[in-house]
C-alpha cells in the first residue's frame, strides 16, 4: 500500500482470503484508493455506521475500517 500521512493501513492473508483494515488517526476526513477486491468485499466491522465501500475511500475522522474479500 502507498503511503499516507493521515492513514495506517495494512493487508493480511490467509488462504485465499485477504483482510484490508484502514485506520485514519488524523481529526481530519482521508481518502484512499482500494483495489476492486476489497471494493466488492465485506466490511467485517467499523466505528461508524452505515459504511459504503468505494474504489476511493474516504474515511471520517478516526475512523476504522476493516474489509475481507475472497477474490485474489
Amino acid at each position: 500500500m502507498p503511503e499516507h500521512d493521515q492513514l495506517y493501513a495494512y493487508i493480511r492473508h490467509l488462504d485465499g482470503t485477504q483482510l484490508l483494515v484502514l485506520n485514519n488517526f488524523s481529526n481530519q476526513s482521508a481518502k484512499i484508493s482500494i483495489t476492486e477486491c476489497f471494493v466488492t468485499g465485506e466490511v467485517l466491522n467499523s466505528n461508524y455506521d452505515d459504511v459504503t465501500v468505494s474504489g476511493f475511500q474516504e474515511l471520517e475522522p478516526y475512523q476504522t475500517i476493516a474489509i475481507i474479500s475472497r477474490k485474489f
